[in-house]
């Protein structure tokens, strides 16, 4: 009977580790690291293409909002005011008396001295810095608005003290 239960008996497992190979001791480490760099580098490159195009986009919207407020096209700013800033605002009539008398007071852009755009609590801020034909100091236009291209504040201010908004 030894016999039939050396039969019934199950083979062994070996707890025992494989072999393995130095060379893939060795890179096993290195291909590991080189496909999370790879896949990091991906990701930056992905969020840094988004970023610029997002950049793209909010330079190209801010200029066209830009261009409604000196070209007198007040209907456009009006239709793209987010409701808290139509509420602050009043009406339309409002506002283009507002931005009539911001006109009037600084005149005409003569030279776009800098721009620049951030985002700060997922909105674009645009800031525009020029010389006007009726400041001696250069004037900062500012939009504010979100992705979806809703204004949410703007303004002409004198350039701050420190030079930079």
């Amino acid at each position: 009977r030894p016999e039939a239960r050396a039969a019934r008996r199950r083979p062994a497992v070996s707890r025992a580790r494989p072999a393995s190979h130095p060379d893939i001791e060795r890179t096993m480490p290195r291909r590991l690291l080189t496909s999370l760099a790879a896949l990091w580098l991906t990701t930056a490159v992905s969020a840094a293409a988004q970023a610029s195009a997002d950049s793209a986009s909010g330079l190209l919207q801010a200029r066209q909002f830009t261009e409604w407020f000196y070209t007198g096209q007040k209907d456009s700013v009006w239709a793209h005011l987010d409701d808290a800033s139509r509420q602050e605002v009043g009406t339309p009539a409002d506002l283009a008396r507002q931005l009539d008398q911001a006109t009037r007071q600084v005149g005409s852009e003569m030279d776009v001295v800098e721009e620049n755009l951030r985002v700060a609590d997922g909105k674009t801020i645009y800031n525009r810095l020029a010389k006007f034909s009726r400041s001696d100091e250069p004037i900062v236009l500012q939009w504010v608005f979100t992705r979806g291209g809703q204004i949410t504040s703007f303004g002409l201010s004198p350039e701050s003290p420190a030079g930079k908004r």
